[in-house]
Formats: structure tokens, C-alpha cells, sequence
């Protein structure tokens, strides 16, 4: 081996175990962003502070872009890629869904206003802002040990939460009243809940339980990106626990079945894989009748776990398509506070992003972000096969894909927004 060769590994290895800090305003942010989440939570902020740290960025961006472009040859500029601005045509697209609702059922101007503020700026537009935030200049190891940061901060505080439960402490904690007297939407988003009340799930820093088990599995493959290999499997064992104790059948089959999905949408291009595939299709088709049984009965199984989740979910479902029918272009342009007896008071089109875009946001609107999930995961599929950053991108695209079934996107971008982050930084990949 070579002199050049032993101190390029030895220098390397000096940079790795060098402490990683941001180098710039927009890694700040981020950075401290991730790092500080259970401050914002344990202060009954973080509903409202996380979108307030996404326009903070994005009036950064339009400083950048309009008022101070680069000009000088080296300086950094942004590009923004051709996944990122269907990201922003779509959003703009479910913004005006929400006027012409508004507009098309006679309400006035000051209702318009409070709805694109409460529902638009909140919650939509923190799907545009954070993938054109990864256009800026952000490491994605930044993004990578910040995550594992804040889940090595989940694991100290468990033993205290077990506890906590343990003695019969009653959730919740805290509550800012005021704050939610401003932010609207009730005391939940604004409260310090930790674990469920009845049943005992684990809450942790997500509003329900089943949320938390979405940002686990989100955080659990940034985790897998971290080139320290302690804080990278302290962080995934973390997450597994978390997902487990959150008692989510669907974060749960995440955490399973998500690593098989992996090795074969990152080597479908060589041979083994192809040859794996192929065996296993010509399987599934010689045992077809014994596979559909297995799958009907691991499907009742699911479902049976919990079956008054799983009951209240299906008639959700259909009172969603059916009202639906009444606004089919615009949608209603909002989902109501409380729902009927029948549904536990759920709100209808809550607990489903697709039938919660038909019934809030009409046909335009579940096609609009219907292209943009769809685009971004056809093409960060075929970036994985060649980029890291990409595989890791399409991970969390598979995981929000997989839980747009059971929750609204929407509502909880302000949860795994480092993942939308993400997927901007793999976007702009050359």
C-alpha cells in the first residue's frame, strides 16, 4: 500500500471522528430544527414553529433567487430540479383547489384568507418549501446526524416516559392553551401527551401514536445513511422500538417488510436480484391459490388486531366518497372539526390522504399530488440504482406512499419534514 494511499485513509479517518457541524445559515436551521424538536414539543410550539422555520427559508430562497442571485464564477447557486417544481406546481394547484371550494360554496374573502393560512401556509406549502430547502447548499450528513441526535435524545427519555406510565401519570402534561388559542385546530397539536391515555401507546414528539410510528421509519432509514456506525445503529434500534411500543400495525409492517423492498429496488439492475425476482414470481404463480390464502388471512389478522380502529376507518372511508360526490371538482376545501357519533367524532376524510383529498380537495386536487408522489418515486427509483442519497429518499417515499393510506400527509408534514428536505437534496443529484 502506498505512503499517499495510508495518509489519505489516516487523514479520513481524522475527519470522521471530528464533531459535524453546520457551516452555513440554511444547515443551521435545519440542524438545530431537527436537534431541537423535543424543545418545541416540551413547549407545545413545535405545530407552529416548524412551519415557521419553513418560511423563514423560504423567504431565505427568494433572497437568493431575486434579490441577491450569484454572479460571481464559483459562488453557489440553487438549482432547482424538474422533481422539485412539479412539487410546487402541485401544491399551487391544491391552493387554488382550496379558493375555488371556498369560492364555489359563496364564502367571503376574510374565510379564504384564514383558510389558506390555517390549511395552505401550515400545512400544504411545507410540501413545496422543504424539497426546494434541499436545493440549497445542505450535506445530507448534516440531515443524517441530526436525526440520530434526536433519536439517542428519544432513547434517554424512555426509561423516564416507562416510568412515568408505570407510576399512572395522566396525559397530558402540558398544554399551551394560549398558543392554541392562537394556532387553532384544539388543545391536541399543543400538548405534551407522550403516551396515549387507556391503552398506553407511546406518543413520544407525534401527536398520536400511529404518527409516531410514520416519523420511526422515517428517521430509521436517515439513521441508516449515518457513516458513524454507533449512532447509526443506536438510532435504528431506537426507531424499531419506537415503532414497536407505538403499537402501529402498519409502522410495524414498515419495519419489516421495508429492508426486502430495499435490496430490490436498489439492484433490480443486476443479475442476482432479476434472477431472485423471477424465482419468486414463477413461485407465487405455482402456489398462487396457497398465496392468496395466506395473504387473506394475514389480511383478516391485520385488520382483526385492531378491529373498531379497522371498522371506524372503512365507514370513514365511505362517508368520504360519498360526500365526495356533493363538490367533485373542488372538494368541500375543508375537513370539519368533529365528524358523526359513528366514526368516534374522526373528522371525515381524516385517516386516509387519498380519500382525504377527494372529499376535501376534489378530483384536481388528489391528482395533482397523485403526479407528485408518483413522478418523485418513478424517478428516485431510478436514481437509487446509481445514488445513495436517492436510496435513502425513496425509502421515506415508500414509506409516506404506505401510510398515505392510513393518515393525511398533509397534516403531518410538520413531523417528517426532514425526509421532504431529502428528497430535494436527491433531486438535484447530477
Amino acid at each position: 500500500m502506498s505512503k499517499t494511499l495510508v495518509s489519505e485513509m489516516g487523514l479520513n479517518s481524522e475527519v470522521a471522528h471530528q464533531p459535524l457541524r453546520p457551516q452555513n445559515f440554511e444547515e443551521k436551521i435545519v440542524w438545530y430544527g431537527i436537534i431541537g424538536t423535543y424543545v418545541m414539543y416540551f413547549t407545545g410550539t413545535q405545530y407552529l414553529a416548524v412551519p415557521i422555520l419553513a418560511w423563514v427559508l423560504f423567504l431565505y430562497i427568494l433572497n437568493k433567487l431575486f434579490l441577491h442571485p450569484s454572479s460571481k464564477e464559483g459562488d453557489s447557486s440553487i438549482f432547482i430540479p424538474v422533481g422539485v417544481w412539479i412539487w410546487m406546481l402541485s401544491t399551487v394547484v391544491i391552493g387554488v383547489t382550496i379558493v375555488a371550494a371556498y369560492y364555489d360554496r359563496g364564502y367571503g374573502l376574510t374565510s379564504i384568507i384564514k383558510a389558506l393560512v390555517n390549511s395552505f401556509a401550515r400545512k400544504w406549502m411545507l410540501l413545496l418549501i422543504f424539497p426546494l430547502v434541499g436545493c440549497l447548499d445542505i450535506r445530507p450528513k448534516i440531515i443524517y446526524r441530526a436525526v440520530c441526535i434526536l433519536a439517542c435524545q428519544s432513547l434517554a427519555l424512555l426509561p423516564i416516559i416507562l416510568l412515568l406510565r408505570a407510576a399512572g401519570f395522566e396525559a397530558p402534561f402540558y398544554a399551551n392553551s394560549l398558543l392554541a388559542r392562537i394556532g387553532g385546530l384544539g388543545d391536541l397539536f399543543y400538548s405534551v401527551y407522550l403516551y396515549t391515555e387507556g391503552e398506553q401507546r407511546l406518543i413520544m414528539f407525534a401527536p398520536w401514536a400511529p404518527a409516531l410510528a410514520l416519523i420511526a421509519n422515517v428517521h430509521l432509514w436517515i439513521a441508516y445513511s449515518e457513516s458513524n456506525k454507533v449512532l447509526k445503529w443506536t438510532s435504528i434500534v431506537t426507531c424499531a422500538i419506537l415503532i414497536q411500543m407505538s403499537e402501529s400495525r402498519l409502522g410495524t409492517l414498515m419495519l419489516v417488510s421495508l429492508p426486502f423492498v430495499r435490496y430490490f429496488s436498489i439492484n433490480i439492475l443486476k443479475p442476482r436480484a432479476q434472477v431472485t425476482l423471477a424465482l419468486v414470481s414463477f413461485a407465487a404463480g405455482l402456489f398462487s391459490f396457497q398465496a392468496k390464502k395466506l395473504f387473506e388471512d394475514f389480511k383478516a389478522n391485520f385488520r382483526g388486531q385492531r378491529s373498531d380502529s379497522s371498522r371506524v376507518r372503512d365507514i370513514l372511508e365511505s362517508m368520504s366518497a360519498e360526500r365526495a360526490k356533493d363538490y367533485p371538482i373542488w372538494g368541500h376545501g375543508f375537513l370539519l372539526p368533529e365528524g358523526p357519533q359513528i366514526v368516534a367524532e374522526m373528522p371525515i376524510g381524516s385517516h386516509h390522504t387519498w380519500y382525504g383529498m377527494l372529499y376535501a380537495h376534489g378530483i384536481v386536487g388528489f391528482v395533482a399530488l397523485f403526479i407528485a408522489l408518483a413522478y418523485t418515486a418513478a424517478e428516485l427509483f431510478v436514481r437509487a440504482q446509481f445514488c445513495q442519497i436517492a436510496q435513502t429518499a425513496l425509502m421515506i417515499m415508500f414509506v409516506l406512499i404506505a401510510f398515505s393510506f392510513g393518515e393525511n400527509l398533509e397534516g403531518l408534514s410538520y413531523l417528517y419534514w426532514p425526509g421532504l428536505v431529502l428528497f430535494g437534496i436527491a433531486l438535484k443529484q447530477p
